[in-house]
């Protein structure tokens, strides 16, 4: 059975003090282990920056107030399934947690030009502070992992996450709220990342939103994913990157029966 993974990293508010913990909490784990197998994979990469930290960040989520940012360069990663390579030298891998220092999302973004340790646009987007061997999650899982392209609610980042390809990503922030992830392989869109779920169907009060099905027992509400993206995507003024980064995320194929998420998966985690 899957537990919480704790490990010691910088306290980012006493950088020179004993460390602290960091937990990759199970459901995400298992989640990436059954489903995301090269997301699985790289998580050896978000425990490496974890080990040797270059920068830290906070002020990364735009409606949940806190969460850190924590960056640096692994050695290597999983581009694909069993596939293992040099981390390219464009690129930093980040490991975000929220406040209460639940890891909830762990990429590859590309590197800025001014410090290689900070994701490009840096200064605008967050705020900066001061194989071969056994998975470390590897006693914790059980059974063998199958890649699913389903949309998925992550309640520890309150964010919707959604992947077709079992790729290592890069991430392509849009904007605050919008994050397309593109294939480090070609370069293509293979999934999104909509952040403050909450906050957006606080704000519509489910208007416009909300999807009703029929069961053989009782009536389900959901919430339908195109109308996330299109709320998130009012939220800020129209701009030309902006209408191309939401058209790719809508344009992706769900799977008939995941286009919407019902409303008892959209609960996120206290703290």
């Amino acid at each position: 059975m899957a537990a919480d993974y704790v490990c010691k990293t910088i306290d980012p508010e006493n950088p020179d003090g004993p460390k602290i913990d960091v937990i990759f909490p199970a459901e995400y784990t298992l989640r990436l282990f059954k489903y995301w197998p090269v997301d699985y994979e790289n998580l050896r990469a978000a425990k490496s920056v974890l080990d040797n930290v270059e920068r830290i960040f906070f002020g990364v989520r735009e409606f949940n107030e806190g969460g850190w940012c924590y960056t640096g360069r692994p050695s290597e990663w999983y581009i694909r399934e069993r596939i293992e390579v040099p981390f390219p030298r464009d690129k930093v891998f980040a490991v975000y947690t929220n406040p209460r220092m639940y890891v909830y999302e762990c990429r590859a973004e590309w590197a800025a030009t001014d410090d290689p340790f900070c994701p490009v646009n840096w200064q605008n987007q967050i705020q900066r502070n001061h194989m071969a061997e056994e998975h470390f999650l590897a006693g914790a899982m059980e059974g063998e992992p199958t890649f699913q392209a389903v949309p998925w609610y992550n309640p520890y980042g309150d964010c919707l996450v959604f992947k077709m390809a079992d790729e290592a990503a890069v991430a392509e922030r849009i904007d605050d709220l919008l994050t397309i992830y593109r294939s480090a392989d070609d370069n293509r869109p293979i999934g999104f990342q909509v952040k403050g779920i909450a906050a957006i169907i606080r704000k519509f009060v489910l208007s416009g939103l909300e999807v009703v099905s029929e069961t053989d027992t009782e009536s389900v509400k959901s919430v339908s994913i195109t109308a996330l993206l299109l709320a998130a995507y009012e939220e800020h003024p129209p701009t030309v990157s902006r209408r191309l980064g939401y058209t790719a995320a809508m344009e992706f194929d769900f799977r008939a029966k995941r286009r919407s998420i019902p409303m008892d998966e959209l609960q996120p985690a206290s703290g």
